[in-house]
């Protein structure tokens, strides 16, 4: 099962007698343990009624003796095992399995569990092995549950809610832009729910006063490195330095930046330059050139800095084979890496 359908166990009272928690997203599992210990535990009663066993130290009896102690006033006790590391074939550092360790006889207990006990194992160290023959009893009267990253109007929802909490507004169009910005399904990426949390409250505190959220916001905290890195590869390409420059972009990409977005940043860069050329081609000042490219102090003397590598007829056809390499990925020409790859080589070798 997904987190959604246990999110309706618990919101319905209809809790399955056992689970298994894992999965990728940390941020799901410590937050349906917290709304399990709301809907089912009485706080005055917690230590009572909702144990905790580090995997580590545990063994049957002791998962046994906290399972078999009845609930005190309350209808339900809950008990957490936390990285037992028996759920899959492959041993934990300290070599226990179920066929030879005193879990063996775990599977068949669980499926005896009064209905008042709900056990639930925690397994962020290691996955879930749903053939294994102990898993197979476990979902007879219980679940394991696949904590996977959120999708889709979910996802959406999460972030709308917690810049909420943060006393702020955003609308759809922005959200969409934050979890592309975040590299949240970037390839090569560890990122999860507690980073865009991160991220959030850094845009939060960056807009102060201001309640609703907009696209320069976010620029301003989630673009901070990816634009440094752009400029620097903008200088390996002014410099003709193809192998620096190819070997940038494979950091970027290794870092998990999506390749769509890194290309977005290159057009973005290529493209102020040459207004800032156009505009002081037109006898336009350093002030009245801000004004028109509508962005930060920072960038602006970057721009400004950097322009001055490039003619204005090098990022005109710079901005020719972006287009190209944007239009080859769109239309599935080609794979976006190579395409990208490609345009850095094109745009490094046209400046010789």
């Amino acid at each position: 099962m997904n987190y959604e359908e246990l999110m309706t166990d618990i919101k319905s009272r209809k809790l399955k007698r056992s689970y298994i928690f894992y999965g990728e997203e940390e941020y799901l599992m410590d937050y349906s343990l917290k709304l399990l210990k709301k809907e089912f535990v009485d706080k005055d009663l917690e230590s009572l009624n909702y144990v905790v066993i580090e995997g580590k130290e545990a063994d049957f009896d002791m998962i046994f003796n906290a399972c078999e102690t009845l609930p005190f006033m309350s209808e339900k006790k809950i008990v957490v095992v936390k990285d037992l590391n028996i759920f899959s074939r492959k041993k934990s550092d300290e070599g226990r399995t179920v066929k030879n360790s005193s879990f063996a006889e775990l599977g068949d207990y669980i499926q005896s569990l009064d209905n008042y006990v709900c056990l639930i194992f925690i397994e962020k160290q290691s996955g879930v092995d749903n053939s294994l023959t102990l898993v197979k009893k476990i979902k007879k009267v219980g679940d394991s549950v696949n904590f996977s990253r959120l999708k889709g109007k979910i996802l959406n929802d999460f972030v709308k809610k917690v810049f909420e909490e943060y006393g702020k507004v955003i609308d759809l169009s922005n959200i969409r832009y934050f979890i592309d910005s975040s590299s949240y399904f970037g390839m090569n990426t560890d990122k999860n729910l507690y980073d865009l949390k991160n991220e959030i409250g850094k845009i939060s505190e960056y807009a102060g006063n201001k309640k609703k959220i907009l696209k320069e916001d976010i620029d301003v905290i989630m673009s901070r490195t990816l634009e440094n890195n752009i400029f620097k590869l903008l200088d390996n390409i002014a410099q003709k330095n193809t192998d620096d420059s190819l070997r940038l972009l494979n950091e970027m990409y290794l870092a998990g930046e999506p390749i769509l977005r890194i290309l977005y940043m290159i057009i973005r860069q290529i493209r102020f330059m040459l207004m800032y050329k156009l505009s002081k081609k037109m006898g336009y000042d350093n002030k009245k050139t801000l004004e028109k490219l509508n962005i930060k102090e920072r960038e602006f003397e970057n721009i400004r800095k950097k322009s001055e590598n490039f003619s204005e007829e090098q990022l005109k056809k710079a901005l020719n084979f972006c287009a190209d390499g944007d239009r080859n990925i769109k239309t599935g020409i080609m794979e976006e890496k190579l395409a990208l790859e490609m345009l850095v080589v094109q745009l490094c070798v046209y400046n010789q």
